[in-house]
């Protein structure tokens, strides 16, 4: 039923159809969660586990890095690959489109 709102919102990753001053915003926002994970016991333990689990073998100083190179163009390339698998929906508030 929500299938094809997914199918459009991808296909507005794939054309970089966002506003890109929030991108930047949203991986500043990652940036200084990552960077303050010294400060929460709770959340580097989070985050060395996710590490482990996922078997990455990246410091947090790496993941900082690759985050920072992180481009629009590579983000619809990602998901130009992307094959549904698991489809779980949000409902929005309605203004998904000004995003």
């Amino acid at each position: 039923m929500f299938f094809w709102k997914i199918k459009k919102q991808i296909q507005r990753l794939i054309d970089i159809d966002y506003d890109l001053n929030k991108f930047e915003m949203s991986k500043t926002l990652f940036l200084n969660s990552l960077m303050s994970l010294d400060d929460d016991i709770q959340a580097m333990i989070e985050f060395d586990l996710e590490s482990k689990l996922s078997k990455a073998k990246y410091s947090k100083e790496e993941y900082i890095k690759g985050i920072k190179n992180v481009t629009c163009a590579d983000i619809s390339n990602v998901f130009k690959k992307y094959k549904p698998y698991f489809t779980y929906v949000l409902k929005g508030t309605g203004n998904e489109e000004s995003l």
